[in-house]
């Protein structure tokens, strides 16, 4: 695991309690980057650490239940210095430093409304070729016709996302607004306070209401507080991506499930929750066609939902090989029926939709 060098930079470890792909030689390894939250000092790093050790415990090395030589790989969570610009590039140009090849950057400030304040977030995963061996977060989809292979395939949803502002509780604000607001206790669930979390400190194991970390020379448990009086999203979202990233496919549809579940999230958000849980239903060979039948009422124009929809039905043909020659051949006319229908929501040269009806035309 590599730490950068720059001061004030600490890593979110507890590697023994995370997750990735089956088990290889070389394991991969996804970062996540989050640069300090711009904001009132104390609050906002109060805020950023919260957030950050709650996405952390979203990370599993392994399944709940299943074999003991599966892993899904490595995953950090490596926190740094501001970004300098408050800019979705700014986050991109960070991920690539070659110090860091961070896969996405969690990013945001906090910042006065009102009587209140609320934590702005937002999500840059950038598209660069990185030292991972493999990439389950791009759908490919590989049919064999006669002696020839036909791949298709696709990116994530989207690179960029802002979420809704997080209103924080009074209660945070209160409690969260001075240095060495974070204390350190004995025990996972309350004891003496034995120090307070510093500006660099390693996480070490996790606990449904908080984590127990080192700072400095201390080890003790922090208590995560509910930052907002309503559930959102955002830690669930991230954290889904993280399993995405993984092939952690069970793991992506219980936290995409938990999105969805959510009324209060974006429209949005909600959609691609769908894509990604659509695609991790295929890569477990359930059914896919819900869930993305439930992004195109959300999003009716959105190109992307006809993507993966389409891949859907692809996926569940590769599956198919040898098999019920009719229910092939539909499959086929879906895909390229549902192509020709959304032929508007695509650019006149858009490559992937031209490239997808002629490698569908060879196939049928």
């Amino acid at each position: 695991m590599r730490t950068p060098s720059r001061t004030g930079t600490f890593v979110l470890a507890g590697l023994l309690l995370l997750a990735g792909l089956p088990a290889r030689g070389i394991e991969d390894q996804v970062t996540l980057y989050t640069p300090s939250f711009e904001g009132p000092p104390a609050l906002a790093s109060s805020v950023s650490t919260v957030l950050n050790l709650q996405i952390w415990q979203t990370l599993r090395r392994k399944p709940a239940r299943g074999p003991a030589d599966v892993s899904f790989g490595k995953a950090v969570v490596v926190w740094g210095g501001a970004l300098g610009e408050y800019s979705h590039k700014a986050a991109e140009s960070r991920a690539e430093d070659v110090s860091l090849l961070a896969q996405m950057v969690f990013w945001g400030k906090v910042y006065e409304f009102g009587e209140g304040a609320i934590a702005q977030t937002h999500l840059s995963v950038p598209e660069y070729k990185d030292f991972r061996a493999e990439q389950p977060e791009r759908w490919v989809v590989r049919v064999r016709k006669a002696e020839e292979w036909i791949e298709i395939s696709a990116d994530i949803p989207q690179r960029r996302y802002s979420f809704e502002p997080i209103p924080l509780t009074r209660e945070v604000i209160a409690g969260y607004s001075h240095p060495g607001a974070l204390l350190m206790y004995s025990g996972p669930d309350g004891g003496n306070v034995v120090g307070t979390v510093g500006n660099e400190f390693t996480a070490l194991e996790q606990h449904a209401d908080g984590a127990k970390v080192r700072s400095g020379k201390i080890t003790g448990w922090v208590r995560l507080p509910r930052l907002s009086a309503e559930r959102n999203g955002v830690v669930d979202f991230v954290g889904g991506i993280v399993r995405v990233f993984r092939g952690d496919w069970d793991g992506v549809g219980l936290l995409m499930g938990r999105v969805i579940a959510n009324d209060t999230a974006p429209n949005e958000i909600r959609t691609d929750a769908f894509l990604y849980k659509g695609m991790a239903a295929a890569r477990q060979g359930k059914p896919s066609e819900p869930a993305f039948a439930e992004a195109r009422k959300l999003s009716p124009n959105a190109r992307r939902c006809i993507v993966y929809a389409v891949l859907g039905k692809l996926w569940d043909y590769s599956r198919l090989q040898g098999g019920d020659t009719g229910a092939k051949r539909e499959l086929l006319r879906d895909a390229r029926r549902l192509l020709e229908e959304s032929a508007y929501l695509f650019e006149p040269d858009d490559p992937w939709f031209s490239d997808t009806m002629t490698k569908l035309g060879r196939l049928m």
